[in-house]
């Protein structure tokens, strides 16, 4: 009697649910066959037969979510009976040697988490165990063989170009980007500033950062934080204002607390000390916490208009594009203006269309100001 425990299935994937048992207690099976299709987070995969011969007992019935290294199936062997030898891959691995040679055409179905179908991939135990061992895709992979079947070329050429797992800061961001991706309810409104021609805008993300801190007076609605679990919404009196900023290693967004209480120059050197900590890796946890709005001045590199991705619990972020010389009409003349591009995005779960308008006018009638 022989116990097969569910393998690695990879991508680091500690349990998987059974769908469909394909072989029966009593069965006859040989080396390689499918015995149960898995659904993981990631694809519903074929489990193959690690030996040839009678299945005595199955663990688990469809709908089960078992984990990694406990028993599957059980079998009954013979002196005959052959082995699978480990070839270092996870499931989906292969005997050693010459003893499969000519191996049978496989197809699974994966599941395509981004659009919720169903792709069929067609390939050999050995083509998907050597997928396995790469860290590739399957699902991913152009077939050239015969009748659309992956070959083990097809697979060492989604090989080119190194793949390499995210790690750090941009593992954090591309987790938090998707869950909010997928909760809030977006929508961007854009605007053009056309800036003072006698006022001072040599720090510029200073005179932005204040004229936000009027319109947050002015429309608390995008000065808070929005429960979606409870359904409830907090207006925040504090403004603590969050900045983007870019690193090497993803982006960063410390936290100026209590923004609105700070006088141009407390913002400027906040603004400075944040971006040493960001360039030298000394930012921490808590200087990223507790955003009330974000700001991200994105044109210090370029493009106009944006749709900035809120963050919960926040409802809001204002991004600003690269400033430019254009002709403007001021006093029924056509002259050359200095114009600032604005994109506020709001959750239109909690905002109105109503607030951000107002809130968007009411910072630019700030920055534009002569003073």
């Amino acid at each position: 009697m022989s116990i097969f425990t569910l393998p690695d299935l990879g991508e680091g994937l500690q349990d998987a649910e059974i769908v469909e048992w394909l072989v029966a207690v009593g069965d006859m099976v040989v080396l390689d066959q499918p015995l149960v299709a898995l659904e993981t987070a990631k694809a519903v995969v074929e489990v193959p037969s690690p030996f040839t011969g009678k299945i005595k007992q199955l663990h688990g019935k469809p709908g089960e979510v078992i984990n990694i290294g406990t028993a599957l199936v059980e079998f009954e062997l013979t002196s005959t009976s052959e082995t699978m030898r480990d070839t270092g891959t996870v499931a989906g691995r292969v005997m050693a040697g010459d003893t499969v040679v000519n191996e049978p055409i496989l197809t699974r179905q994966v599941v395509n988490q981004a659009q919720e179908l169903k792709v069929p991939v067609k390939t050999t135990p050995a083509v998907r165990a050597l997928a396995q061992r790469l860290n590739v895709n399957l699902s991913s992979v152009v077939p050239t063989g015969t009748e659309g079947t992956i070959t083990a070329q097809d697979v060492q050429n989604a090989t080119m170009g190194s793949a390499h797992p995210l790690k750090g800061t941009r593992r954090i961001m591309a987790q938090a980007l998707t869950a909010a991706y997928a909760e809030v309810v977006p929508v961007t409104l854009s605007e053009d500033a056309i800036l003072s021609s006698t006022r001072d805008y040599s720090d510029i993300t200073v005179n932005i950062i204040q004229a936000l801190l009027k319109a947050c007076a002015a429309e608390p609605a995008l000065n808070a934080w929005y429960n979606s679990q409870a359904n409830t919404r907090q207006l925040l009196t504090e403004v603590n204002l969050g900045i983007a900023m870019d690193s090497p290693e993803g982006l960063r967004v410390p936290v100026i607390k209590k923004a609105d209480s700070l006088s141009a120059a407390q913002i400027r050197a906040e603004l400075d000390r944040y971006k040493a900590a960001v360039a030298d890796k000394t930012i921490t946890p808590a200087d990223m916490q507790g955003a009330t709005f974000v700001l991200s001045n994105f044109g210090k590199f370029a493009g106009r208009y944006a749709n900035p991705l809120v963050m919960p619990p926040s409802v809001a972020i204002l991004g600003c594009g690269k400033w430019r010389k254009m002709p403007v009409v001021k006093d029924n003349a056509v002259v050359v203006g200095t114009v600032l591009p604005l994109s506020l995005s709001i959750d239109h779960r909690v905002i109105t269309g109503g607030e951000a308008a107002r809130f968007l006018a009411t910072l630019i009638k700030e920055l534009v100001a002569d003073k």
